[in-house]
């Protein structure tokens, strides 16, 4: 495959929406001190809630939720929250078990209660819905 150089705003004239959204996590302050609990050494000023830097995960365009059979807008919007709400729901265990295996293997010290309720309270989770891929290359799954 042929790698093209470009600038950043050639990157960006050139950048393409691809068929996924996303969902960016963040730690609130409620995850770092759990953690901060269970290994003091973080107690480096790095490791805040503003300084750790989000996770984002790609979904599938078709869980979106257009919601463009619906007549209003406001519908519309309603739609794709109910849309957005419902897929959280069903993967949320998956999140944040994998966030709370990050930073600590020892499942003996994981909240015992990993509820869809404590799981909002300690992260916060953003939609995007569009995404550009900017780059040249080809995308490499590892």
């Amino acid at each position: 495959m042929k790698h093209i150089k470009l600038s950043p705003k050639e990157s960006f004239e050139e950048g393409v929406f691809i068929n996924r959204w996303a969902i960016v996590i963040r730690y609130k302050k409620p995850f770092i001190r759990w953690d901060k609990k269970h290994y003091p050494w973080k107690d480096d000023p790095q490791f805040t809630v503003t300084k750790v830097k989000p996770k984002i995960f790609l979904l599938p365009d078709e869980w979106k939720g257009h919601g463009s059979q619906q007549p209003r807008p406001q519908a519309a919007w309603n739609y794709r929250l109910k849309m957005q709400e419902k897929i959280l729901k069903r993967f949320y265990k998956v999140l944040f078990e994998d966030e709370l295996m990050q930073w600590c293997e020892d499942k003996k010290k994981w909240p015992k209660n990993r509820t869809y309720k404590l799981f909002r309270k300690w992260i916060d989770v953003l939609f995007v819905d569009y995404v550009t891929d900017m780059g040249a290359g080809e995308i490499i799954k590892y």
